[in-house]
């Protein structure tokens, strides 16, 4: 049985402008009989009480052999699966409690993480909860059918080299019965048991089952709908770390118990221990969504200073990072904001560990201050293995981080700490924190990184060496490093101690650098390492030198399309002008070759990994998209339209008009993301820094017309560029935004 997982993150579409007519709906996918779902349910007579929770088993099979691949999913980030369609006969009792949520205007982030599996004609079952759907408001008698599109046929006509179908069940009968005033007390007060809890000390499975029980209560607390239950999961939204904070908004948001949920929250609002949480703060604005996202921050803004100990803490970063996220500075007035960052400056120390390394690295221009820097020097020490697990992820870089914002407050301070750190034996900070220095070279780390270099065993702590050695060394050691990277294996996991290496060899010796670099390619590929097909381009993107070109060029016909792909990618960052006629050659060459064969090259999602042919859909693509957004060159409308006419690979074609999409209009956007590190769009091309994005915008036509999309940039940013395209003879205006 061919299965695969993979990550599907389906985020919303924004749209960049507004249409003049609603579009025509998608039509529904054509029923398929020879895909068999059967529903049923749990319960002795199919019966329910108003209320209670009811999961629906479904059932998926085929007859028919290696024809039909499943979607597992059994949740989706938008908080409700968009795969299946629950019909209840009579309407009348019925209704969806979430209706104005998933509204057909309004927008949500989905996906997750996907398993697919091949049909057979032993059924996959799949649990959900009925009440996700239907909530029933009245006893009765209620026939239930299901229609999903999780299913989908092999079709190598089609994009991805499959279509949706539609398959259908059996009707079942459901027996609602009118509530029971007394089984719900016990329910309640069972659920709520469950969450009142205390967390086991043991964090293995014991862990997972503890928070599986929180869910499952918080479950029957959502679905219950009374009014104490709206109240308890108010009461949970305000516990930090719960877990269940998802169910919550939605329990409260599709209350039957409207006026109590709105009761509830502003109680919580005005009580003086309780926190304003993001969670919290986003089912306030769904609850009163008739008011503006700033009359909703400024309710909270009011009731901060009624805030004490910790929940005057959270609240106050739940409100500067609500500004932050929604990029929006019309949320406060400048005074407020100042005020409020003031503040969280003065209590930094209190925070969690994890929102210290997100403002230390997402936030610094907004936070930076000189009092600070007692604590940024006591980050630097401080041992990642002591943070707690559910900190890690975000804190697991702040030594790092911290010893950056030191020395931007202080470099002559902090060079002291940055050179012991290079010198360690195993440097605790990864090479790109301690490579802040603007030294060219650092000769006094030369032999320390050598002889560390050399006698390092483990792979984390070489990787870093190297990286370091890259950064830092001279010349005068090359002949330890060399006699190092002669004896690196040639299956290394992914090149981390390779690649820097041969970039170091590339700074320091130019001309004697191309026999190692082939040395390495040649290697890697004998061995099948997945390295391989990155390396080239790896290289460049640490150290570019031109003596890469020629190499790359010849492997742009190499058999091994792992590596002619990488080349053909190195080619397109950072290659000369003149190399694009002969990427056009070489796709044109690889696209005579599938010539009226395309078909083949269209792949199911979850069957691609196991095709063979999977590695020439990727050359060609990477062909394609080396073309199309080339840095040494302009591909244009037309050029893109003529890059489309090549072939007829179809996920080619549709690259393509997605390309030619973000062409239309009198004016292209440009997206800056508020992020860090640097990036921003423009058409077709993603670049990493300001330098580039400039290198990329002077090759438009003069009077071209770029707007700003949303604003998301800093302003000195934002005006720096406006400036440099009015010198160029282009324009560039700020796209209006509604409240």
């Amino acid at each position: 049985m061919n299965r695969a997982v993979l990550l599907f993150v389906l985020t919303f579409a924004v749209a960049f402008a507004e249409a003049e007519t609603e579009p025509d709906p998608e039509p529904s996918p054509p029923v398929d009989p020879k895909v068999f779902l059967q529903i049923s349910v749990a319960a002795k007579n199919n019966e329910f009480r108003m209320g209670e929770k009811i999961p629906v088993t479904l059932a998926f099979n085929t007859r028919v052999k290696n024809r039909y691949e499943l979607d597992e999913a059994d949740y989706d980030r938008s908080g409700r699966l968009p795969s299946e369609d629950f019909t209840v006969t009579p309407r009348d009792g019925a209704e969806d409690p979430l209706v104005d949520y998933f509204a057909p205007d309004t927008a949500h982030i989905g996906g997750g993480l996907r398993g697919f599996r091949i049909l057979t004609q032993k059924p996959w079952t799949i649990v959900l909860n009925l009440n996700e759907w239907v909530r029933f408001t009245k006893p009765g008698e209620y026939k239930l059918t299901v229609s999903s599109d999780r299913v989908e046929i092999l079709d190598s006509s089609k994009l991805n080299g499959k279509a949706r179908i539609t398959a259908v069940s059996n009707p079942i009968t459901l027996k609602i019965a009118a509530r029971d005033p007394a089984r719900e007390r016990q329910a309640l007060n069972e659920a709520i048991a469950k969450l009142n809890a205390p967390r086991p000390l043991k964090r293995a499975t014991t862990q997972g089952s503890f928070q599986a029980s929180r869910l499952e209560a918080a479950e029957t607390l959502r679905f219950l709908g009374t009014a104490d239950a709206v109240r308890e999961l108010v009461r949970q939204l305000g516990i930090e770390n719960s877990g269940i904070p998802s169910t919550c908004f939605f329990g409260i948001i599709s209350s039957p118990e409207r006026a109590v949920a709105s009761e509830a929250l502003a109680e919580a609002l005005a009580a003086p221990d309780y926190p304003i949480t993001d969670d919290f703060l986003n089912t306030l604005q769904w609850i009163d969504r008739k008011e503006s996202a700033r009359d909703t921050l400024a309710k909270v803004v009011r009731a901060l200073p009624n805030k004490r100990g910790p929940a005057a803490r959270v609240t106050l970063y739940t409100i500067i990072n609500d500004v932050w996220v929604r990029g929006d500075d019309r949320l406060l007035t400048p005074e407020t904001k100042r005020e409020l960052i003031k503040q969280l400056t003065s209590i930094f120390d209190q925070l969690p560990i994890d929102q210290q390394a997100w403002l230390l690295e997402q936030r610094w221009p907004d936070i930076k201050d000189p009092a600070l820097l007692p604590l940024l020097k006591q980050f630097v020490e401080i041992d990642v293995n002591k943070i707690p697990p559910d900190k890690f992820a975000w804190a697991q870089d702040l030594p790092g981080v911290a010893l950056r914002r030191w020395f931007e407050l202080d470099p002559a301070g902090a060079r002291p700490a940055v050179i012991a750190e290079i010198s360690r034996a195993q440097p605790r900070i990864k090479a790109r924190e301690l490579s802040l220095l603007p030294d060219e070279t650092l000769p006094e780390v030369d032999q320390a990184l050598a002889d560390h270099f050399t006698a390092a065993e483990d792979y984390s702590i070489s990787s870093n060496l190297a990286a370091l050695i890259e950064r830092y060394a001279t010349k005068a050691i090359l002949p330890q490093v060399l006699r190092k990277l002669d004896h690196t294996k040639a299956d290394d996991p992914a090149c981390e101690i390779v690649t820097p290496i041969l970039a170091y060899i590339l700074r320091v010796d130019p001309a004697g650098a191309l026999p190692h670099v082939e040395k390495s390619i040649v290697k890697r590929r004998k061995k099948g390492s997945e390295c391989t097909g990155g390396l080239l381009s790896t290289v460049a993107q640490i150290h570019y030198d031109p003596v890469l070109e020629p190499i790359a060029l010849r492997l742009l016909e190499d058999s091994n399309l792992s590596v002619a792909g990488d080349a053909a990618s190195m080619l397109s960052n950072f290659g000369s002008a003149e190399v694009e006629s002969v990427l056009w050659r070489r796709y044109e060459k690889w696209s005579k070759r599938w010539a009226g064969r395309e078909r083949e090259l269209n792949f199911s999602v979850g069957l691609e990994l196991y095709s063979a042919r999977s590695g020439e859909l990727s050359f060609g693509k990477g062909l394609f998209e080396a073309i199309a957004t080339g840095q040494a060159w302009f591909t244009d409308e037309a050029k893109l339209r003529r890059l489309k006419a090549v072939n007829k690979v179809q996920s080619i074609e549709f690259a393509a008009d997605q390309y030619l999409e973000r062409w239309k209009g009198p004016r292209l956007y440009i997206d800056l993301s508020p992020l860090r590190p640097f990036r921003a769009t423009v058409v077709q091309y993603t670049l990493s820094s300001m330098r580039a994005l400039k290198d990329k915008l002077i090759q438009f036509p003069p009077g071209t017309k770029f707007t700003l999309f949303l604003s998301m940039g800093e302003p000195e940013s934002i005006a720096d560029l406006r400036a440099f395209l009015e010198s160029h003879g282009m324009s560039l205006e700020e796209e209006k935004r509604s409240e």
